[in-house]
C-alpha cells in the first residue's frame, strides 16, 4: 500500500520535465552535417608542343640570334605548354631532369607566361659549361619536367596530375642528332641566296636549265608560269658517285630525270626534323658519275619562289 506516493512522484517529475521542454520536438541525437563547399576544379595541361610520353624529340632547335654578343648561330629548345584556366604568373620556375644520366643535375629553368596566363613558354638554353654549340638536351636521353611548383591565378591551386601529364610530370626522350641536317640549317640561318630562274617545260629542257649543283648553296628558285612548276640542272663528278640532297624550306614535288641514260631517277622526299627555321623537307637521290647532266623537275607547288641548300655527299 505504500507504492501509490512513489508512483505519485514519478509521476510528477514527468509532468514537470514535460512543462520545461514546451512544444518543441527533441533534438536529433545525430544531426546531418552541414554539405561541403564544393572545391574550385584544379588546373591542367590541355596541351604541349613535346606530346606527353614522345620518344623521338630531337634535342635542340639552331637559330641566328643578330643581337648577341657574338652574333651567330646558337642551340636552344622551345617547350610550350597550355593551361586550362588563367595561372599564376609569378609563378614560372619548373624542374628539368635526366633519367639516363645521373651525373648531370636537375635544372630549374624560368618560363615566360602569356599575357592571358594561360599559355607558357619555356627555353631551354644551352648549359652555362657547354658555351655557343653545347647541348641543350642530350641525346637519347630520357628526361621529365616537373611543373608542380605553377598554381593558378583565382585560388593558388596546384596542377591536376592525372589529366594530360598523368604523374604530374611531363616525359619525353630525346633522339640522335642529325649532323648532316644541323650543317645545312646553318646554310639556311645565315648564307646568302642565290636566286635562280627556272627552265619551264613538260620534258627535260636538254642543255638550257640553269645550274644548281654547287655544294653548300643555298638557292632561291623562281618557277615560271601559272603551272609554277619547272627545272634547274646538275652536273655530276666525273670519278665519284655521290648522293645528292636538297634540304628544302617547303613541301613540293621534286623529280630527276638522267640526261645521259635519258631516264627518270628515283627521287626519295621525306619530312625534316625540326631542327631549324628554313628547312622543313628533304629530297635525294642517286647521281652517278661521268659528268652527267641531271635535270631537277620542281613543283607545281603553290607560290612561284622556293629556297634550297644542295649538299654532295660520297655514298
Amino acid at each position: 500500500m505504500r507504492r501509490a506516493p512513489l508512483f505519485s512522484a514519478l509521476l510528477s517529475s514527468c509532468l514537470l520535465a514535460l512543462s520545461a521542454c514546451g512544444d518543441e520536438p527533441p533534438a536529433p541525437v545525430n544531426p546531418d552535417p552541414e554539405p561541403a563547399t564544393p572545391t574550385a576544379p584544379r588546373p591542367f595541361v590541355t596541351a604541349s608542343s613535346i606530346p606527353e610520353g614522345a620518344q623521338d624529340v630531337y634535342p635542340l632547335e639552331l637559330y641566328f640570334d643578330p643581337e648577341a654578343r657574338r652574333p651567330g648561330i646558337y642551340p636552344r629548345k622551345q617547350l610550350s605548354l597550355r593551361f586550362s584556366v588563367p595561372m599564376r604568373v609569378a609563378s614560372a620556375q619548373v624542374t628539368l631532369e635526366n633519367h639516363t644520366d645521373p651525373s648531370i643535375a636537375p635544372r630549374v629553368i624560368t618560363g615566360q607566361w602569356s599575357d592571358d596566363g594561360r599559355e607558357f613558354l619555356l627555353t631551354l638554353p644551352a648549359p652555362e659549361d657547354g658555351g655557343p654549340g653545347g647541348p641543350t638536351l642530350e641525346e637519347k636521353s630520357r628526361y621529365t619536367l616537373d611543373l608542380s611548383a605553377l598554381r593558378d591565378a583565382e585560388g593558388g591551386n596546384p596542377l591536376d596530375p592525372g589529366v594530360f601529364l598523368g604523374d604530374g610530370l611531363l616525359d619525353f626522350t630525346t633522339s640522335e642528332r642529325e649532323g648532316a641536317l644541323e650543317h645545312a640549317c646553318t646554310h639556311a640561318l645565315a648564307s646568302e641566296t642565290e636566286a635562280v630562274q627556272a627552265t619551264t617545260g613538260d620534258a627535260p629542257p636538254f642543255g638550257f636549265a640553269p645550274l644548281t649543283d654547287t655544294g653548300h648553296s643555298r638557292f632561291r628558285v623562281t618557277l615560271p608560269g601559272e603551272r609554277q612548276h619547272g627545272y634547274t640542272s646538275l652536273i655530276s663528278r666525273p670519278d665519284q658517285d655521290e648522293h645528292i640532297v636538297l634540304y628544302l624550306d617547303r613541301e613540293l614535288a621534286v623529280g630527276a630525270h638522267d640526261g645521259t641514260e635519258f631516264q627518270d631517277v628515283a627521287v626519295k622526299v621525306e619530312a625534316a626534323r625540326p631542327v631549324c627555321a628554313g628547312i622543313t623537307h628533304v629530297a635525294s637521290f642517286h647521281a652517278t658519275q661521268g659528268n652527267r647532266d641531271y635535270f631537277l623537275r620542281f613543283g607545281p607547288t603553290p607560290g612561284a619562289v622556293f629556297e634550297f641548300i644542295l649538299e654532295r655527299h660520297a655514298p
